[in-house]
């Protein structure tokens, strides 16, 4: 069995016996003969390998995503925003200042999203994210609890943003949200393929997109699929 004291040695660098890996909840099993008792994880934080995983499945974010890398934004230009974004989240956050990020299928815009994600949830911000028909299908069987969560948290992120929700009713519901959450500089981040000629051209989605400008920085994600 593994003391306490050695787990907590900076030359720690593998997860402790009994550790649940990327299902962990912030503790390990020091006795795997009694499985219900455990321990606050000496590595948990950024050190443990497991951290992200930890952090982002909760919020739905893929595992597919979960390991995302600056590195894998094949714009520099963007790959700099995306880098000063989570470098100064908790400015950005507080300030209601968020990204729109356009880009074809497959050049990884979700990924930026779970780049964005974790350091906001590392920084201690609440964030919801939403495929965006998931969240138009609650928005349209009012689901209360979601539609507060969308309301309230600190970063909202909307993940493939399309012209096909046309709904009116649901249109309607979601034009608050947007109003609401720009009325009160509550931060956004969007995912979308579509262009923004297209939505500027829109009479159902200009007014939302008037708000995303002014409230997102907007970065090219690129066309061509990375898959």
């Amino acid at each position: 069995m593994v003391s306490l004291v050695e787990l907590s040695s900076e030359m720690m660098i593998k997860p402790p016996e009994g550790c649940r890996g990327k299902f962990c909840d912030g503790g390990y099993v020091p006795d795997l003969s009694m499985p219900v008792y455990w321990e606050i994880c000496p590595l948990d934080g950024p050190a443990c390998p497991f951290h992200r995983q930890r952090l982002l499945r909760p919020l739905g974010i893929g595992e597919r995503y979960q390991a995302a890398s600056i590195e894998q934004i094949a714009n520099d230009g963007s790959k700099a925003i995306v880098q000063s974004y989570v470098d100064s989240i908790g400015e950005s956050v507080s300030e209601g200042k968020g990204l729109y990020i356009e880009g074809g299928v497959g050049v990884g815009k979700t990924s930026i999203l779970a780049l964005v994600a974790y350091a906001a949830v590392v920084a201690g911000y609440s964030v919801a994210y939403w495929y965006a028909g998931s969240l138009f299908d609650r928005l349209h069987r009012q689901d209360e609890a979601a539609t507060d969560l969308a309301y309230q948290c600190d970063l909202l992120l909307l993940d493939d943003f399309g012209v096909q929700y046309s709904a009116d009713w649901t249109v309607t519901r979601f034009d608050a949200l947007i109003e609401h959450r720009y009325a009160n500089q509550k931060a956004m981040c969007i995912t979308t393929n579509v262009s923004r000629e297209e939505l500027e051209d829109s009479d159902t989605w200009c007014r939302v997109y008037d708000r995303w400008k002014e409230m997102c920085e907007g970065i090219s994600a690129g066309r061509e699929s990375m898959r």
